[in-house]
């Protein structure tokens, strides 16, 4: 996915009649680190861009620009880095927006704004009017836009301000429709927020558990198995995590919401995959206990462990995901460390495991 946008061709050849300035070598290493994927030599290089216009042009088109860049590379990776850019880049907007994707700024640094304030609901609400603002004046799609309508679903979802959240996806989904279509793991994340903001919107509809439930499938369904234990993408168990939370919100309120997309999801582990038939043969696979807090509280939900096996038993155990947290988490790792085999496994077979645990009321 682009997450930023160079400097025009136009603002290119202003660099060039000044080629001495700091600022244009730089911007030359910002674009060499970009083509070759170093993500970091970029950040560093597009921020000494930024504060060397500063400080040689100040209030300038060049300027704009640059800290336009920087911003664009940190807004959603180092939030607290990203205030002074994206304040910058609004004191510039006025003047300098011609020489900006003026709407793409507009939108990051109205995020940059949210993930640096108390995170109020007055702060959140500021979040979306900024982006509905831009909607009107039909802003041509791009990534920046995208990202910053996917980041005011997650917004608006903990805010539990669900059916904003639901209605921001939709417009994630279109703008990401429009300018990357194939991009997997950002229409994923789309699908997992709307499909939780879909169920805790309407917590007792059947209609919604079944909606909410296809949205997560989906969502598994774009998501690719994930090398180890060691190395995976946080979403694609939080996903797995939801599922099967899901499926304790079907239990307990006696639903049928049926599996569209089962089939279609593929293993979280690639070794699972990879390894076919390797069925573990267990002497002792007791399951945990129903936390006494969380029964006390009617919660319901699901926890998600991934584990390593010996020769007798599982060596190793790790909470991948538990929804809500932190709530079953413990209870289900406990549990999973106390698995005994009755035989030794084959050494393919002993890494990379997961079991999934689903709380909930008959």
């Amino acid at each position: 996915m682009r997450i930023i946008i160079a400097a025009s061709a136009a603002l290119f050849a202003l660099f060039a009649s000044a080629a001495a300035q700091e600022y244009l070598d730089a911007y030359k290493a910002y674009n060499a680190a970009l083509e070759r994927g170093d993500r970091a030599a970029a950040v560093d290089a597009a921020e000494r861009a930024w504060r060397a216009a500063e400080k040689e042009l100040g209030d300038d088109a060049t300027t704009a620009v640059l800290a336009f860049n920087y911003l664009g590379l940190i807004a959603y990776s180092d939030v607290s880095r990203a205030e002074e850019p994206a304040r910058r880049v609004d004191e510039l907007l006025s003047s300098f927006g011609d020489d900006l994707p003026a709407d793409d700024a507009r939108a990051i640094v109205a995020w940059a704004a949210y993930a640096n304030s108390e995170k109020r609901t007055r702060d959140a609400r500021a979040f979306r009017k900024s982006l509905i603002d831009i909607d009107r004046d039909n802003p041509t799609p791009s990534f920046d836009l995208t990202r910053a309508w996917m980041s005011l679903t997650s917004t608006l979802f903990r805010a539990g301000n669900n059916r904003s959240a639901v209605a921001a996806s939709e417009r994630a989904e279109e703008l990401l429709e429009a300018v990357e279509p194939e991009a997997a793991r950002a229409k994923a994340e789309i699908y997992y927020f709307r499909s939780a903001a879909r169920l805790l919107g309407d917590p007792s509809s059947r209609l919604a558990a079944i909606r909410s439930h296809e949205d997560i499938e989906f969502a598994r369904t774009l998501l690719p198995s994930q090398p180890s234990l060691d190395d995976f993408d946080q979403l694609v168990v939080d996903a797995a995590a939801w599922d099967a939370a899901l499926h304790a919100v079907a239990r307990t309120r006696s639903f049928d919401i049926g599996s569209k997309y089962a089939a279609d999801i593929p293993p979280i582990f690639k070794r699972s995959a990879e390894r076919g038939a390797c069925e573990l043969n267990w002497d002792d696979r007791s399951p945990p206990d129903y936390p006494p807090k969380a029964g006390r509280r009617g919660y319901i939900g699901a926890v998600l462990i991934g584990f390593d096996v010996d020769e007798v038993g599982v060596s190793r155990a790790k909470i991948l995901a538990e929804v809500p947290s932190p709530y079953f988490g413990e209870a289900a790792l406990i549990a999973v460390e106390r698995w005994r085999l009755k035989t030794p496994p084959p050494e393919k077979c002993r890494r990379d495991h997961v079991t999934q645990f689903v709380f909930a009321f008959p």
